[in-house]
């Protein structure tokens, strides 16, 4: 079964004539993929690593080193798989520094927001802190990238040749 024609199913046939919602749906598919692994980046720097390291305990500013860490390792899995299924623009160094430049803006957008959520938001659990980060982080950047990331090919967006589950 294709992942993709199950997920294409879920959307209303008359969206799916807009490459920007093909291109919306690949990318919300790996931004999936890469929030999952992020959470279980984050769960393990801020939930397991100062149970080990008990000195993170008391470091005021880990939660920032934390969610900086899970970032900056995601921005490259989230680069590979963006690059090849969703805008199919392809591996190159320009490429790939315009994608750490957009997700740097990004990164620096969710410490901000994290750090607003901290002050404003009767929330204590650090984990649930950043989870509540990814919405706003997301938004910013499919939409960037959808601006300065160009398809190779146009039209030919999270096809059924490049994602599936056998």
């Amino acid at each position: 079964m294709y992942i993709r024609s199950f997920i294409l199913r879920l959307i209303p046939p008359f969206l799916l004539k807009y490459p920007l919602v093909k291109r919306f749906v690949g990318f919300s598919f790996v931004g999936v993929v890469i929030t999952c692994v992020g959470i279980f980046q984050i769960y393990i720097l801020l939930r397991i690593a100062p149970r080990i390291f008990t000195y993170l305990q008391t470091w005021a500013a880990w939660l920032y080193v934390a969610n900086t860490l899970s970032t900056l390792f995601s921005i490259l899995q989230s680069y590979y798989l963006n690059s090849r299924l969703v805008f199919k623009s392809g591996k190159s160094r320009r490429n790939l520094l315009v994608y750490y430049g957009i997700y740097g803006i990004s990164l620096l957008i969710g410490l901000a927001t994290l750090r607003l959520y901290e002050l404003y938001l009767p929330i204590q659990d650090p984990l649930l802190l950043s989870l509540l980060v990814i919405p706003v982080t997301m938004a910013w950047n499919f939409f960037v990238s959808s601006r300065f990331l160009k398809s190779v090919e146009k039209n030919e967006v999270f096809d059924e040749n490049t994602i599936f589950v056998e």
